[in-house]
């Protein structure tokens, strides 16, 4: 049977280091097993910083046929606009030797990769991660913002016509996008990988809250919104509950956030854990929380929360994306409106029983995300794509 080679093309940033490539994200070797199943050999072409050390649990990336392209790690502004020069080299020689390609959209690799693909008639699967018309909108109002948000939209719209087949994380994106799909295989498939092992008991709460402690896991980047959480807990806080926030991840709006919690004197009150890459130590802050909230202007369907819902913890969140495919509707608010957060915090730390009935159903939805349940279904999505890739590659000449 021929060796079939896929190359996977994404914005991730992983760590290039002297015994090889790690990743503290998404990229570990459990991560690509799935598509390990289908395919012989897999190449990643992704943003790479070179590092001498390494931080804690970093996971090993690379080996067992797995391997790596490096291209600069560069962000922001800079990679939007530069990225084409800065890669098409790169992009041109990776997707040259692949039989198939997976792009993992929105991003500036997923777009030039699929683009490549597609001029040289080779298949290729859009894996959609999120809905960059909201994420960018999510970073300012002006107008060079909408007008970037409309042309990454269309861009992305362009790549699902004549992408091979179509996997979206969440049902919200599903319906945005897939009237640009051709009639190709379309499914909704979270790229979540949950243990089942990892799924806790019911929380119980007795009474109501005299201290609330509240948890966020997100990366510190604006369309994230951590600000809007910190304002609501001063609502509340002036209301006379104790608060306690708690947020993990790295990133760019570290300043303004801590300026910010000066500015309402909750110095105090904001604990900022930075990126936590040990989970039983990301866990252990899950079990000690009352209630997880994210704030995001647009979200696919985050794992940080589904992992939160895993361990019963009651969960809140903005009304958007995938994140009403997760959060009950009462426990919903409106994107940036900090004082119906805050009515909303207060609310529910008066009321047990409905902490209680929010746990219950964390369990209930985060069973529907565990591993074995979607794995197979990926599985069955890369199997396609391999027999698309065989039946484009040249047959034999004549006798």
């Amino acid at each position: 049977m021929t060796a079939m080679k896929l190359l996977i093309a994404t914005d991730d940033c992983c760590l290039r280091h002297p015994t090889g490539v790690f990743d503290i994200h998404n990229f570990d070797r459990p991560f690509m097993e799935d598509y390990r199943q289908v395919f012989n050999t897999i190449r990643v072409i992704c943003r790479m910083a070179k590092v001498a050390d390494l931080p804690a649990h970093a996971s090993r990336s690379d080996g067992d046929e797995v391997q790596f392209v490096d291209v600069p790690d560069v962000h922001g502004v800079n990679w939007w606009l530069g990225a084409r020069q800065l890669t098409r080299r790169a992009v041109r020689s990776a997707v040259a030797p692949a039989d198939a390609v997976i792009v993992r959209v929105p991003s500036q690799l997923g777009w030039l990769a699929a683009r490549r693909a597609h001029q040289l008639g080779k298949p290729y699967l859009a894996e959609v991660l999120g809905d960059p018309l909201q994420a960018i909108k999510g970073l300012g109002h002006g107008p060079h913002y909408r007008l970037v948000a409309y042309l990454e939209a269309r861009r992305l719209q362009n790549l699902l016509r004549h992408a091979t087949a179509v996997s979206f994380v969440s049902q919200s994106l599903c319906h945005q996008y897939q009237p640009f799909t051709n009639g190709q295989p379309c499914e909704v498939i979270s790229d979540i990988r949950l243990d089942p092992g990892l799924i806790a008991n019911t929380r119980a709460y007795s009474a109501p809250l005299t201290k609330l402690k509240i948890a966020l896991v997100a990366a510190l980047h604006p369309y994230k919104r951590q600000a809007d959480l910190i304002r609501a807990c001063g609502q509340v806080r002036d209301q006379g509950l104790a608060v306690e926030l708690h947020l993990a991840g790295s990133g760019p709006c570290l300043l303004s956030l801590r300026a910010l919690c000066k500015k309402l004197h909750l110095d105090e009150q904001v604990v900022f854990h930075g990126h936590i890459t040990d989970q039983k130590a990301l866990f252990a802050l899950l079990d000690q929380s009352d209630l997880f909230v994210m704030t995001s202007a647009t979200e696919g369907l985050p794992r940080a929360m589904i992992e939160a819902m895993a361990r019963g913890l009651p969960v809140a969140g903005s009304k958007t994306g995938g994140l009403q495919e997760l959060v009950r509707a009462s426990e919903l608010f409106p994107v940036g409106d900090v004082r119906a957060l805050a009515s909303l915090i207060a609310a529910l730390s008066r009321d047990p029983a409905r902490l209680n009935e929010m746990s219950k159903c964390s369990l209930e939805k985060a069973r529907g995300y565990t591993n074995d349940l979607l794995s197979a279904r990926r599985i069955q999505l890369y199997q396609y794509l391999r027999e698309q890739a065989r039946a484009a590659l040249p047959g034999p000449g004549p006798v």
